[in-house]
């Protein structure tokens, strides 16, 4: 096979818009369309854009042979699940988390990193209402030994998340949080065959509590072992709604919820808008989660809930709004905010692999893109906060 035959193939197998692609790698769409069809062979430069685009080696997309690539990952915001049509930029998301899990994988194998012995017993789980209050229950005896080394900061659902993630990361997924467009995905997981799975958030356009059921949600992917792309608050399908109620539970148990509920006074009840709000304001749901847990426990009927939701398709993204600039300091310092983007586990493994002198901090800037700069204090937030979170525990031994 030529080259241009490789990168037309590749497009349509990875169901990208050729204009989407052209104007993301800053190739006009006539020059591309150039390049599929073999009138014009395009520059080197040229080809290290499509094929950071396509999820392939360059030296693959423009070799002989056609490279073996699979369709996109599922798509579970559909009715019925198909491989997922994302734009160029969305699909860079996947590559780049993808890779952290590749390098993941490859450091952690060389250091022969136990997890703790708890994982494997919460890993086993399938999401069900039943193992979201068995998993909450095992997490909050988790975080009350563990708070003060986690070093929390922020409000409560800053706090919750930030411990949240980091039992998650302990048990091995990498939890990226960082932008993408909305129009791709709220969220995603994916499986990997090694110890390191991942899961995505996208912050761009959710709030905090949004940003928590989407990484409640993800995780329940998880533990069915279902990869995907998501949007929690607009569920399609049974593993979509499964997967919701699985994360409405953990964060706001069923028993607590009602309480929290009923002493809303009547004349809010009445006004399912102003409900949902006084809800959202006393739990750690977003207003979308909190009118789906309204409904799941019985406070709302099916047609009370889809009318609101008419009422407020973006709804998460006027609770994004209001949140305004990043109020706790953490989030202004720029070794936390790629932390936050790349995940704990890779850091923490980095700071391992120089320790021991597996790799260099130019090893560390290529795998994670994360600079010399921040590397250290990086690696000292990263491993003070998995340390603490991987202790062992007798509970689940």
């Amino acid at each position: 096979m030529s080259l241009s035959s490789n990168l037309k193939q590749i497009r349509e197998k990875r169901r990208l818009d050729r204009k989407d692609v052209a104007s993301f790698t800053h190739i006009s769409d006539d020059r591309l369309a150039q390049f599929e069809s073999g009138e014009r062979a395009p520059t080197y430069l040229q080809i290290e854009r499509l094929s950071h685009v396509y999820g392939v080696a360059s030296y693959l997309l423009a070799g002989t042979g056609t490279p073996n690539v699979q369709e996109t990952i599922p798509d579970f915001r559909r009715t019925q699940a198909a491989p997922a049509r994302l734009s160029a930029r969305g699909i860079t998301k996947i590559w780049a988390a993808e890779e952290i899990c590749q390098y993941s994988n490859q450091l952690g194998a060389a250091l022969d990193v136990e997890r703790p012995n708890w994982a494997d017993k919460v890993a086993k789980q399938k999401a069900s209402r039943r193992s979201a209050a068995e998993i909450r229950s095992f997490f909050n005896d988790w975080l009350l030994k563990r708070e003060r080394g986690l070093e929390l900061s922020g409000p409560p659902d800053v706090k919750f998340f930030t411990a949240f993630r980091l039992f998650i990361e302990s048990i091995g997924v990498i939890v990226n949080v960082t932008d993408a467009p909305e129009s791709d995905f709220i969220g995603f997981y994916l499986k990997t065959e090694s110890r390191f799975d991942s899961i995505f958030v996208n912050r761009s356009v959710t709030s905090k509590k949004a940003q928590l059921f989407t990484l409640a949600h993800e995780f329940a992917h998880y533990l069915e072992g279902a990869e995907g792309i998501s949007d929690p608050f607009r569920a399609k399908n049974a593993l979509e709604r499964k997967c919701n109620q699985f994360a409405a539970e953990f964060i706001a148990p069923e028993q607590e919820f009602t309480k929290i509920a009923a002493a809303i006074p009547r004349i809010i009840r009445n006004d399912f808008g102003a409900f949902v709000h006084a809800v959202s304001a006393k739990t750690l749901l977003s207003r979308q989660a909190a009118a789906i847990r309204l409904y799941e426990v019985g406070l709302a009927s099916p047609s009370v809930l889809a009318s609101w939701q008419a009422l407020t398709r973006r709804s998460y993204q006027d609770e994004k709004a209001e949140e305004g600039s990043e109020t706790t300091s953490s989030f202004g310092v720029p070794h936390a905010k790629r932390l936050s983007e790349l995940g704990y586990m890779p850091a923490y493994l980095s700071n391992l692999g120089v320790e021991r002198r597996i790799i260099d901090g130019l090893d560390v800037e290529r795998g994670l893109n994360l600079s010399g700069g921040l590397q250290e204090r990086a690696f000292s937030l990263a491993a003070r906060r998995l340390t603490a979170a991987m202790q062992d525990d007798d509970r689940w031994r």
